[in-house]
């Protein structure tokens, strides 16, 4: 099973994957990482960097950011390039409810960069106009 470790500011995340438990049940290997108003980039990184050792499950973890260019992304990629990495770990930003459910429910028998692809499909699929 591929690990899923979702980053976000004050709290997004959190809700997220709490937004999945209440929908899908609780998953394993699903790990939010928030980034506090007062928290330090390298803090943060910290916590990153202990989520993604908790959610590889040997595998390969897929991380998901809420957004391009803010501190949990930025962080995530900058961990990245620092770490010899045994098992890759693509990141994918713009994170929303529609896409973490997708692959939370498909990671098994598959890979990180199929989830990564899975995830940028449904996260462009499930932004609809509806009035």
């Amino acid at each position: 099973m591929v690990g899923i470790v979702v980053v976000g500011h004050a709290g997004l995340a959190q809700a997220l994957v709490d937004a999945v438990a209440a929908i899908a049940g609780p998953q394993e290997a699903l790990i939010a990482v928030d980034l506090a108003s007062d928290q330090s980039p390298e803090s943060f990184q910290a916590a990153l960097r202990q989520a993604l050792q908790q959610a590889d499950r040997g595998e390969g973890v897929l991380l998901l950011a809420d957004m391009a260019g803010g501190t949990p992304a930025n962080q995530a990629l900058l961990l990245r390039r620092s770490l010899a990495l045994p098992r890759p770990y693509p990141i994918v930003a713009g994170v929303n409810l529609p896409l973490l459910l997708e692959v939370a429910l498909v990671r098994t028998d598959t890979t990180p960069e199929a989830l990564a692809r899975r995830a940028t499909t449904a996260g462009i699929q499930s932004v609809r106009r509806l009035a």
